[in-house]
């Protein structure tokens, strides 16, 4: 008697224990992600899309347009090649556009008066400023000795979704700005 008892016991122990456990969400909390900001970069295409969508390319970074999307063209139409700063919040795994400020038209040349350098590598020939990345050649005016923290004022001309920096000169050391 006790042998069988000992035995369905077992067998129970082993039906449960090899039964696959289900979990049903019932209490799901939804997870506010921060919005995502693309301060100042230039469109590089604009795509209609279906059903009153279009996606943009800012930057290389994709968004989807909306009818909801707040666009401001201020200074500026909203086409290839303008200078922009976006907005966006994340859905499904794509970016969605809520506002999009353009801050300058399109045009071939960019000029910053005075913007600090954020990335700095002349091996592969780039330079950030503000957030902009500028490609450096041979035929780049360059202040020597440029260090990541500098501040600097460039000339760029736009060329192929690019921006190829023509000049760039030494205004402040780090935080001081030379008089």
């Amino acid at each position: 008697m006790t042998v069988k008892l000992l035995s369905v016991l077992l067998l129970v122990t082993l039906l449960t224990l090899s039964l696959p456990a289900t979990v049903f969400a019932t209490d799901v909390e939804e997870v506010d992600l921060p919005e995502v900001r693309l301060d100042g970069g230039f469109v590089n295409k604009i795509v209609p899309l279906m059903e009153g969508k279009s996606k943009i390319i800012v930057d290389y970074t994709k968004f989807i347009i909306t009818m909801d999307t707040d666009i401001r063209e201020g200074d500026g139409m909203l086409v290839e090649g303008a200078f922009v700063d976006v907005r966006a919040d994340r859905h499904h795994g794509k970016l969605l556009a809520t506002r999009i400020t353009v801050l300058a038209e399109a045009t071939d040349e960019l000029r910053f008066e005075g913007g600090k350098i954020t990335a700095l590598d002349l091996d592969m020939g780039t330079v950030v400023v503000e957030g902009t990345k500028l490609f450096i050649t041979a035929d780049t005016v360059l202040d020597e000795g440029l260090m990541v923290g500098d501040f600097v004022k460039v000339r760029a001309d736009r060329m192929d979704h690019k921006l190829i920096a023509t000049e760039i000169r030494l205004i402040g050391v780090g935080s001081v700005l030379e008089e």
